[in-house]
């Protein structure tokens, strides 16, 4: 990173003491409030500008331009520079004896200070709420807005919407490296079986990757992402795996396809016994003209006069109906799916067959009511199960050789949301003040 220093003209009215007073001032301190100072920053193996790179000086911020080059017109001692790419680095003005300064580029993983294991503050800005976040890598992305949307469709009732968002890209001191505004209502990150991260809006889904320092968007229509990316849960050296769920139906199946041939074979079939007996139950309630209309669509479309029976009467909308749990995930050299209404772990060598089965003991033993949620951290191949007890979670480590839970954290702030794990890490969203209506990013050790 390089700093380049230009002085503008000083008064050609002013007394030439007054001038020479100038000019041994400015070289002592690099500059004072009647000067600018222009920083150039390039990199040091292959001397490019660095480009969107964030200037801090005594309360003024600026960026880097395409050309590298930032001006700062507060007088300052030093300076911060936060960049996606570079980290955060600490300059001192006066020990800079060069035009241009070098920065390395670095690959780090976010760190914290920690007291007594307490939890510490990941990102907080001021302010602003945070509702979602993820990972590319080791980079952190938050999502924040203004406030949820309250008047909402009964289609759009399920999630919830946020308005006047904005992605955020953050450095590992929670310095705002790169700022997006989304211009259309924002529901959260989603992240598919190849590890591509996205974000969900109201009538469109956005790509997101990261080139170089910059932050790309690519729209997708939501049709197409919902249909044919949103599916896929996994993709081994060998095989994609996705499933046919969906939300209303008691069913459903996990599938693998041969990335060489293209074979689509059936891997496990899911389904939760009692709620597919209450809900093809409605169908003997209902009266004998909408019974009559169920079996002339039945023969219309060759589906099961008693499935469309719970459409008709809307039973997937009823406090009785739970959707079928049975998450998959890739551990290692091995692929686990979670069969809640079976209550049974399987186990899958990566072309999808059958390993082994083992009963879930996690969900009656563990520290807590169990959520009947799991989390995976992407970088240890770890996975945790989620407990609540007296207002606070639990995470339980599933130990795969018995169906067990394992090793247990209990997170320190009660009532958190969007629990992650990475690198043995737990991340969440928690609302310090119980007055604000703000949530701010946390982490603590495993």
């Amino acid at each position: 990173m390089e700093i380049h220093v230009r002085s503008y003209p000083i008064d050609m009215n002013k007394t030439f003491l007054c001038i020479l007073s100038l000019f041994a001032l400015t070289s002592a301190t690099f500059g004072q409030d009647a000067k600018t100072l222009d920083f150039k920053l390039i990199d040091k193996t292959d001397r490019r500008p660095i480009v969107g790179a964030h200037i801090s000086c005594n309360g003024f911020t600026t960026t880097t331009d395409k050309s590298g080059i930032a001006s700062i017109k507060n007088h300052c001692d030093t300076i911060q520079i936060s960049h996606i790419s570079y980290g955060d680095t600490i300059l001192a003005l006066a020990a800079i004896e060069e035009h241009t300064i070098r920065l390395t580029k670095r690959h780090y993983s976010l760190k914290g200070v920690r007291i007594d294991n307490k939890p510490y503050e990941v990102f907080s800005p001021r302010d602003l709420h945070v509702f979602d976040f993820t990972f590319i890598g080791d980079t952190l992305l938050a999502l924040t807005c203004e406030r949820e949307k309250l008047w909402r469709r009964q289609s759009e009732q399920s999630k919830p919407l946020y308005v006047n968002c904005k992605l955020m890209v953050v450095t590992p001191n929670g310095n705002i490296a790169i700022r997006r505004n989304l211009r259309d209502f924002t529901e959260s990150f989603f992240t598919d079986g190849l590890g591509q991260t996205f974000i969900v809006q109201e009538n469109r889904v956005l790509l997101v990757s990261l080139r170089g320092d910059q932050i790309c968007l690519e729209p997708l229509d939501r049709p197409f992402f919902e249909e044919q990316i949103a599916p896929l849960k996994m993709a081994s050296s060998t095989h994609y795996f996705f499933d046919d769920q969906e939300w209303d139906y008691p069913a459903f199946t996990h599938y693998s396809k041969s990335i060489k041939t293209g074979e689509i074979a059936e891997v496990k079939s899911i389904q939760d016994d009692f709620v597919m007996e209450l809900f093809r139950a409605e169908y003997k309630y209902m009266d004998n003209r909408s019974k009559l209309q169920a079996i002339r669509m039945e023969t219309d479309t060759g589906i099961d006069k008693e499935i469309i029976g719970a459409y008709m009467s809307r039973f997937q909308n009823s406090p009785y109906y739970t959707p079928p749990v049975a998450p998959l995930f890739s551990l290692g050299d091995t692929i686990a799916i979670f069969d809640h209404p079976k209550k049974t772990i399987h186990l899958l060598a990566p072309d999808g067959t059958m390993r082994d089965s083992l009963t879930m003991q996690f969900t009656e033993n563990g520290p807590g009511k169990y959520r009947e949620e799991i989390v995976r951290d992407p970088v240890q191949n770890k996975v945790y199960a989620i407990y609540l007890k007296n207002g606070k979670h639990r995470l339980g480590r599933i130990e795969l050789s018995s169906g067990k839970c394992g090793d247990t954290k209990t997170l320190y702030y009660p009532f958190v949301e969007k629990i992650k794990v990475q690198k043995d890490k737990v991340y969440y969203l928690y609302r310090r003040d119980a007055l604000s209506e703000t949530t701010h990013l946390f982490a603590e050790d495993l």
